[in-house]
């Protein structure tokens, strides 16, 4: 039966036992605040596993407002006979129910976990799904990442970027976070490109139920680029996003964040900076993975499977 089934859910579930391997986008607390961008939620759920749900018109969707969501569970010892097990009674109940004609799921990055996201991918096939697209998601090890690696091209935009007196600093009031946000806001209209989140938007979710770090950078006294990161779970955050204004693009700025949020984050004991994908769709952006590649960033697939009836 599928029906907006989220309080009884919340009665047999035990939130201490997931949160070792939940991920932000995946956690009751971050659907349930969401709840009102889809018609329910609705927790598909096993002995083992789970994982939630946004429906709206005939379509069930993970995630219905993030980049993607995973399965919950509380031992990482799942075979991928539960997993697979775990797929396909979510589509024999969709067959029953005459209302959901489509399940759509996007899988974290392989980084995240490559033996458990392969073993969901292969499950998700055998049990019937099948492969709308690929994306390519770039991240950075923080622990791994040497400037000495990159190459030419990037070291010369790095001296040159050095030329000027660049100054990061971290938001810690609500006016700086304000600030970071119009950064990013002058960033986006300069380049004819959506921001999908209002400032409210951002302001609500991290005062509610995402750890978001805020970052405004100066050059030579202006304000030049900032950042906004999510923390993902322990060992992972994630650049919602970064950019550099008209007068910060001219001088050179994102030759200069990038890697002070490297040193930052490995400060902080963090293993990777996840910096999204450079492509929607499947489609990629040449230009945009060219440049996370210039600055050292890893290249993983990110997978959006869907069943249809």
């Amino acid at each position: 039966m599928i029906d907006d089934n989220i309080n009884s859910y919340k009665k047999i579930v035990n939130e201490n036992q997931l949160k070792d391997n939940d991920f932000l986008f995946s956690s009751l607390a971050f659907n349930e605040f969401n709840s009102t961008k889809c018609k329910y939620l609705f927790a598909h759920s096993t002995s083992k596993i789970s994982m939630i749900f946004g429906v709206s018109e005939t379509t069930m969707s993970a995630p219905f407002s993030a980049p993607f969501s995973f399965i919950r569970y509380g031992s990482k010892d799942l075979k991928i006979k539960q997993i697979r097990n775990f797929y396909t009674d979510l589509i024999n109940d969709v067959n029953k129910n005459e209302e959901i004609e489509k399940i759509s799921i996007t899988l974290p990055p392989y980084f995240y976990g490559n033996s458990i996201i392969t073993k969901n991918s292969i499950s998700l096939s055998d049990a019937g799904f099948s492969l709308l697209h690929r994306d390519i998601n770039s991240h950075i090890d923080v622990h791994n990442h040497n400037m000495e690696e990159l190459g030419s091209s990037a070291k010369k935009a790095i001296r040159s970027s050095m030329k000027y007196e660049h100054e990061i600093l971290y938001a810690d009031d609500i006016t700086q976070k304000k600030k970071s946000y119009t950064i990013i806001k002058q960033n986006r209209d300069s380049k004819g490109y959506p921001l999908r989140m209002t400032w409210e938007q951002i302001k609500s979710t991290t005062e509610n139920v995402a750890k978001c770090d805020f970052f405004v950078v100066k050059t030579n006294g202006y304000d030049s680029a900032a950042a906004v990161v999510f923390h993902i779970n322990q060992e992972t955050v994630q650049v919602v996003y970064w950019g550099g204004n008209e007068y910060g693009e001219k001088h050179g700025v994102m030759y200069y964040l990038p890697f002070e949020l490297i040193d930052f984050y490995k400060k902080k004991g963090v293993r990777y900076i996840d910096i999204g994908p450079s492509s929607e769709n499947g489609v990629v952006s040449d230009g945009l993975n060219d440049y996370k590649q210039m600055i050292g960033c890893d290249n993983t697939i990110k997978e959006t499977w869907v069943y249809n009836k």
